[in-house]
């Protein structure tokens, strides 16, 4: 709901921490094509097993795109830099 009442923009700083599946595969889609060349996302919980829905809207999101190189941060958070 809160993606559709941001200003147009462009994003070189990211940090999702949204838990769930649906809001992280949004997130995904809304930013990707608003970021700059460069830029960072930090997706809090893609390790942790309590928000199991974040590994797999990533891992589906980074399937069908190339925007993304993935860097596990060996942590619960995984860093994407956009090509």
């Amino acid at each position: 709901e809160m993606l559709d009442n941001l200003p147009e923009a462009r994003y070189r700083l990211l940090h999702l921490d949204t838990d769930l599946y649906l809001p992280t595969t949004r997130c995904l889609e809304y930013f990707q094509p608003r970021l700059s060349p460069g830029a960072v996302v930090v997706l809090d919980d893609y390790s942790a097993k309590r928000c199991e829905g974040v590994r797999d809207a990533v891992d589906e999101y980074l399937a069908q795109s190339r925007a993304f190189q993935a860097w596990d941060l060996r942590t619960e958070q995984l860093m994407l830099v956009r090509r």
